[in-house]
């Protein structure tokens, strides 16, 4: 094994556990439902002002509010993720017409063309 590989194990704790980058958490009935991203995540994401391309900063902003539509079982849990996300993106400069633009984007029905 290469050395420089580091190996680390989680333990549940209060019915949650941390994996990759979601929250694993466990309800009274046993089920396992999902929380995006672990307690401990630092929350840095691309700022609005750098001097990569729009469309960069806009797939993403797609790619944050998408990963909380597909991973969270609960509508509250993708709310609360939304928002956080929202929130995130917002102290990296991101003004909030351009994440509206974005979500707006994403839930417009694709565009269909007759021939």
């Amino acid at each position: 094994m290469e050395p420089a590989i580091q190996l680390t194990t989680e333990e549940e704790a209060d019915g949650r556990l941390a994996f990759l980058d979601v929250l694993v958490k466990r309800d009274d009935v046993g089920a396992v439902l999902y929380g995006v991203q672990k307690e401990d995540s630092p929350g840095r994401y691309l700022h609005f002002n750098s001097v990569h391309p729009a469309p960069k900063k806009r797939s993403s902003v797609t790619s944050l509010l998408r990963r909380g539509d597909r991973i969270c079982s609960k509508p509250e849990d993708r709310v609360a993720d939304n928002r956080r996300v929202r929130y995130e993106l917002s102290l990296c400069g991101y003004p909030e017409a351009f994440i509206n633009s974005v979500q707006r984007q994403r839930t417009r029905p694709a565009h269909v063309v007759d021939v």
